[in-house]
């Protein structure tokens, strides 16, 4: 029973990444600062400000992120690897696609993830 009480709650912790995941995408997509806050509270002030000039000169922005491996789910919150890309165009036209390797880090916030950390990992 102890084995199938643990795989249930694997399988709820990363279906809650992938909830957080998605609306971390959708957040930045909708260039929303408000919901990137609430979302990932720990964003810097700095941070911010980049993703704030960062939205002030694009048109569109898509946000992809691919896992890159599995998701390592603890008691208190997940970390998962993903390939991030990101397309964007400004007034001018596409500008060139930012890919990179980040390391997310999560933490569970009653019954939703919430973002602590998006590091990169490499190219």
């Amino acid at each position: 029973m102890a084995a199938q009480a643990r795989a249930a709650e694997l399988q709820t912790s990363r279906k809650l990444v992938n909830d957080a995941v998605n609306r971390y995408r959708q957040a930045f997509e909708a260039r929303d600062m408000e919901a990137l806050k609430t979302l990932w509270p720990s964003l810097s002030r700095n941070e911010q400000n980049s993703f704030q000039n960062f939205f002030r000169i694009v048109r569109t922005v898509r946000l992809q992120l691919i896992p890159a491996g599995e998701v390592d789910v603890t008691a208190n919150g997940a970390v998962g690897r993903y390939r991030r890309t990101v397309n964007a165009t400004d007034e001018r036209g596409s500008l060139p696609a930012q890919e990179q390797t980040v390391r997310i880090t999560f933490r569970k916030s009653g019954d939703q993830m919430l973002i602590d950390a998006i590091e990169a990992v490499g190219r």
